[in-house]
């Protein structure tokens, strides 16, 4: 895998374990790195960072995990409905706590 590719996972699915069965997607590129095989993420992007591999992931307006191929390693989420709820919540508390 190029340094510079991020893989992108649907956050709503579990994946497979390998032996048939499902998992979350922490084990399952446990998997793939231990017993090799191909990772089943939704698209692969190039981007010389982290950030601009999540920018990319934001742009499908999809729920996504970003991860780096070279790594196997989840560097952001993307789109999520906590994270949505979450800014919206900071938003919220920092218009209530605006004084001019």
């Amino acid at each position: 895998m190029n340094e510079n590719e991020y893989m992108l996972f649907d956050a709503s699915r579990k994946y497979d374990d390998g032996k048939g069965g499902e998992c979350e997607l922490g084990y399952h590129l446990e998997h793939v790195v231990d017993a090799g095989g191909t990772p089943d993420c939704f698209d692969i992007v190039e981007a010389t960072t982290a950030m601009q591999a999540r920018t990319l992931a934001r742009e499908t307006g999809l729920h996504l995990y970003v991860v780096n191929s070279s790594l196997s390693r989840v560097v952001g989420e993307v789109n999520g409905p906590s994270l949505e709820n979450n800014l919206k919540i900071n938003r919220e508390k920092s218009n209530d706590s605006f004084e001019p």
